[in-house]
């Protein structure tokens, strides 16, 4: 009679947790889609030594507890600090795959995500210096 009551308990239980957690995701992937993400810089290179990317949140998260990128993507995290100017991620990059890579937060409140781009060095400095000519002056002086 007790094995009888405690699967019956069991199957009600379980389902009800499974769709407890499904209906928290699904709010979270919900969240996710309305919070942008600005990466400064817009394109980080592949390179040996960690890279800093400054990142802004459209919507407050709570405290970020982690950052994940794209398993894909090669990125790894390795340290996350908040800052005046928003979040400081610490990146290795040195087996990064050049691409457009999904960035999520996932915070104390939330989640939220956006698209980072990885590019060759080469290509990026010549990016900047093109931008850099094309830039009007400052008229500091």
């Amino acid at each position: 009679m007790i094995r009888t009551i405690s699967r019956i308990a069991f199957s009600l239980v379980v389902p009800v947790a499974l769709t407890v957690g499904a209906s928290s995701l699904q709010a979270q992937d919900a969240m996710a889609e309305h919070c942008g993400v600005s990466f400064s810089p817009e394109t980080i290179s592949i390179q040996a030594e960690p890279v800093m990317l400054m990142v802004s949140l459209s919507q407050e998260i709570g405290d970020i507890e982690k950052g994940m990128p794209a398993e894909e993507s090669g990125i790894v995290v390795k340290e996350v600090k908040a800052s005046e100017k928003g979040i400081a991620l610490f990146l290795d990059t040195s087996k990064a795959v050049e691409g457009e890579w999904k960035l999520s937060f996932t915070g104390t409140e939330g989640v939220c995500g956006g698209t980072v781009k990885v590019g060759d060095e080469e290509e990026m400095k010549e990016t900047k210096e093109k931008q850099e000519k094309e830039a009007p002056e400052s008229g500091e002086g």
